[in-house]
């Protein structure tokens, strides 16, 4: 069925027409208290979408302290990564790497490498995580025997969105097992008519935390 709902549009969003909130983590260097007042012009509650850019540490909660409505992420979330690379390899168009520290790698990942030269450089997607110094990802070109090799990995910062009208979840732009970042029973935060309070915190990283939030909403009118 058609949602009944009017929606105000925001012509600065000429796709989607959001209104944008970006609420920091609370956290006390650099000083943050972690709420926005954000308004719902309209007469009926809304839904939300939500972006959470990382590093967390968990849990966090997300809050309308005005609804006492939660979302609480159990999860961690990463910070933007860079490794050095200390060996590669090429076998049957299957790239090997290893990363002098440990990388935090899960397959899955969507990393950039560069400083190895053709095929190794790009952006990859990791395949497997033998261990936690190395990692494989596809590639075409000839077999090289693996050995010492110079270049850098980035990755990061994970990205998990949120959307509150039909409770989907993706990390890193990924639907499959994004879910499992948040406590199995949550409230999927509204806004009510009128300033509604949200409230992001880190119980994990009180201190010097650079998480942030987006909300992403439209007043909306029930006639």
């Amino acid at each position: 069925a058609a949602d009944p709902i009017k929606y105000k549009w925001n012509t600065e969003d000429p796709v989607y027409g959001y209104e944008n909130v970006l609420i920091p983590c609370e956290a006390s260097s650099p000083a943050a208290d972690g709420t926005e007042i954000i308004e719902n012009e309209g007469n009926y509650p809304v839904s939300v979408y939500l972006t959470i850019t990382g590093p967390l540490v968990g849990p966090t909660i997300i809050s309308n302290d005005t609804s006492e409505e939660l979302i609480t992420v159990t999860g961690t979330l990463r910070d933007a990564t860079s490794k050095t690379i200390n060996n590669r390899g090429l076998t049957d168009n299957l790239v090997t790497l290893s990363t002098t520290a440990t990388h935090g790698l899960v397959v899955g990942d969507v990393v950039t490498i560069s400083g190895l030269g053709s095929p190794y450089d790009g952006e990859v997607v990791v395949l497997s995580v033998p261990t936690t110094s190395t990692f494989t990802y596809g590639a075409t070109g000839s077999n090289v025997a693996y050995g010492a090799g110079s270049g850098t990995l980035t990755y990061g910062p994970d990205t998990l969105e949120i959307n509150t009208y039909d409770r989907s979840v993706f990390l890193n732009g990924e639907y499959l097992g994004a879910r499992a970042k948040l406590e199995v029973y949550n409230d999927w935060i509204n806004l009510y008519p009128g300033n509604n309070t949200i409230s992001f915190y880190d119980a994990g990283s009180t201190v010097s935390s650079t998480a942030t939030l987006s909300v992403d909403y439209r007043s909306g009118w029930l006639a």
